[in-house]
């Protein structure tokens, strides 16, 4: 009786509307190995994207863009509270 592993790996990037690739292993039994690869869509209908500094020091005070993005069919509130002592 064969028996079958399979191994899939998704790489995507990091926004709403990124595509990347999937790739697909499968191991049988008797040590042959067989694979395949294609293309995946990845999407996300709401998110916040950050972009901090590549580095800061102790005491550093940055200021920093958020975008929010929403990609649903209805309005959404966001809220952004100010950090008390902060200068923005």
């Amino acid at each position: 009786m064969a028996v079958a592993v399979d191994v899939v790996v998704a790489v995507a990037g990091h926004s709403g509307r990124a595509a990347g690739r999937a790739v697909k292993y499968r191991f049988l039994d008797g040590g042959k190995m067989g694979g395949g690869q294609g293309a995946v869509r990845v999407f996300q209908e709401f998110f916040v994207d950050i972009d901090f500094p590549a580095t800061l020091t102790r005491g550093d005070e940055v200021n920093f863009p958020v975008a929010v993005y929403n990609y649903l069919d209805t309005a959404q509130t966001v809220r952004a509270p100010k950090i008390p002592g902060s200068s923005v």
